[in-house]
C-alpha cells in the first residue's frame, strides 16, 4: 500500500487530504478554480444623427431616439447647440425673434409629424421674450405611413438665435430609417429628456382656465383650482396676432390675468394656447375666446 503522506496533497496537520484532494479523487476536480460564465456581450446602442449644420453662434442636427421604424411611431428631434449668451425661440418668441419652422414635405412614406415644445424659460432683456439657452431638443413624434417601408425624412428648418444681434439660419437634414426592431439609439436618452419637459394638461395641476375679450385689444384670463401662488403665463394663439406679456391682476379663485393684443380682426370663438409655468413645472390648455 502507498504511503498517504507521499501524496501531494496530504495535510501534514490534519493528516488527511486536502480539500482539493477529496474532491480530486471524487471525480469534481475540474470544477475547482473552473472560470466563471462570461455573460454575452451586449451590441452597444448605435447612433441615428445627422451631421451638425454649423452657423457661428449655433448649430443644429436632427436625431432620432430609435435606429429603425419598429412599430413606426417614432420620436425624433431637432438639436440645437448655442454659444454661451445666445439663445433661441419657442414656438412664440414674444416682443421679437423667430420662432423655429419645420417643413417636412420632401419626405417620402411619412404619414404625419408633431412638434413638441418643451417649456420655454422668460427673458426680459432687451424685451420679453421665450426660448432656450445653451441646449435644447425639439422633439417632433412622427408615424411611418408603411412600417414595412423605408422612412425617407427630409426636413427643410428655419430658427433664430440672438444675443446683441439676431441671425436668421436654415439647415435642411436627410435622414432615412429601416424597417427593423427600432432599437434605441445613443441619442435616445437625452431627447426624452426634453420631450418630459414638454408642459402636462392644466387639469393635472387641478386647474382650469377661461378667456374673454374684455375689448378688441384686451384679453381677461381666470384660472380657478391648483395649489401655490399663480403661475407665470404666456398666451399664444391665433396666427398673425400679437399678445402682450401677461399680467396678474388679482390673486385669488380665481386669479384673473389681462393680456393687451393686437389682431386686426375680431378673435370671438378662435382658440389660444396657455401655458403656465411655476417652479420648474408647466401646464398648457386650449380654450376658446369667448
Amino acid at each position: 500500500m502507498s504511503d498517504i503522506r507521499k501524496n501531494p496533497f496530504f495535510h501534514p496537520v490534519t493528516g488527511g487530504l486536502t480539500l482539493v484532494a477529496a474532491l480530486t479523487l471524487l471525480g469534481v476536480g475540474a470544477f475547482v478554480n473552473a472560470p466563471e460564465p462570461v455573460a454575452a456581450a451586449q451590441t452597444p446602442a448605435q447612433s441615428a444623427a445627422s451631421d451638425w449644420v454649423d452657423h457661428d453662434y449655433a448649430k443644429v442636427r436632427l436625431v432620432s431616439a430609435q435606429t429603425e421604424i419598429g412599430d413606426g411611431a417614432l420620436l425624433l428631434g431637432v438639436e440645437i447647440a448655442l454659444d454661451k449668451g445666445w439663445k433661441t425661440y419657442w414656438r412664440y418668441p414674444g416682443d421679437s425673434g423667430l420662432p423655429p419652422r419645420f417643413d417636412w414635405s420632401g419626405s417620402e412614406n411619412l404619414k404625419a409629424a408633431e412638434t413638441l415644445w418643451p417649456a420655454p424659460e422668460k427673458f426680459t432683456q432687451p424685451d420679453t421674450t421665450y426660448g432656450y439657452k445653451k441646449h435644447v431638443i425639439l422633439p417632433v413624434r412622427v408615424e411611418a405611413a408603411e412600417k414595412g417601408e423605408p422612412l425617407k425624412l427630409s426636413l427643410a428648418f428655419s430658427y433664430g438665435f440672438c444675443d446683441e444681434i439676431c441671425v436668421p439660419a436654415d439647415a435642411a437634414f436627410d435622414m432615412t430609417l429601416m424597417p427593423g426592431e427600432g432599437e434605441r439609439s445613443v441619442e435616445a436618452a437625452e431627447i426624452e429628456t426634453f420631450e418630459a419637459r414638454v408642459p402636462e394638461a392644466l387639469s393635472a395641476r387641478g386647474s382650469r382656465a377661461t378667456a374673454r375679450l374684455e375689448n378688441e385689444n384686451k384679453l381677461e384670463l381666470l384660472l380657478e383650482g391648483g395649489n401655490g401662488a399663480p403661475p407665470v403665463l404666456i398666451v399664444d394663439g391665433p396666427k398673425g396676432v400679437y399678445f402682450a406679456e401677461a399680467e396678474l391682476e388679482h390673486i385669488g379663485e380665481p386669479s384673473r390675468y389681462t393680456v393687451e393684443l393686437d389682431a386686426g380682426r375680431d378673435i370671438t370663438g378662435e382658440m389660444l394656447n396657455l401655458t403656465f409655468l411655476a417652479g420648474g413645472k408647466a401646464w398648457e390648455e386650449r380654450v376658446e375666446i369667448r
